[in-house]
């Protein structure tokens, strides 16, 4: 073995010894260490899924993903034959505040439940809403249509208040 032999195996050392705590820093230690394991269990789950659905001939209708801290993913109403822009984002955190605010257990559970007839938007080409609110472990679906889901309750005017803020911003 010469000179350039050693120095070859000693560079290829050095290259793999960096690269293999590069790659140990930020992608295993970051899901694995014990902190990331623990704020993982501990923090409590609460997803709110909406969408419209009704009179929306030709278009897709919209939808959206909200999650703990106010993050969301907003899926706008587009033409059946085009991708809907996905748009992303955290909600200003008066909205945020007033979401915590109004869902409370009493106020899901009494928006979940069925409610008799048949007087529905959707059924004449107007809009309906469905909700899936999934707090920790219970999992409430509220609808505008077949539960007791009111525009004029509190869980429904601030999930309105989120629609008009996904459809307002860009």
């Amino acid at each position: 073995m010469n000179k350039d032999h050693i120095l070859s195996i000693l560079i290829t050392f050095t290259v793999g010894l960096i690269m293999g705590g590069y790659l140990y820093l930020t992608q295993f230690l970051p899901n694995f260490s014990p902190e990331a394991l623990m704020d993982s269990v501990m923090t409590e789950t609460f997803v709110i899924e909406g969408e419209m659905y009704g009179g929306f001939r030709g278009r897709s209708a919209p939808s959206f993903q909200l999650e703990s801290g106010g993050s969301y993913r907003y899926l706008p109403s587009a033409p059946l034959d085009a991708l809907p822009d996905v748009r992303t984002g955290t909600l200003p955190r008066k909205v945020w505040e007033a979401v915590e605010r109004s869902m409370s257990e009493t106020a899901l559970i009494t928006a979940a439940q069925a409610r008799t007839g048949s007087d529905c938007a959707s059924f004449v080409d107007g809009i309906d809403y469905r909700y899936r609110v999934q707090v920790d472990e219970a999992v409430y679906v509220l609808d505008s249509c077949t539960t007791a889901l009111s525009p004029t309750g509190t869980v429904g005017q601030t999930l309105a208040s989120v629609w008009e803020y996904l459809e307002t911003v860009e």
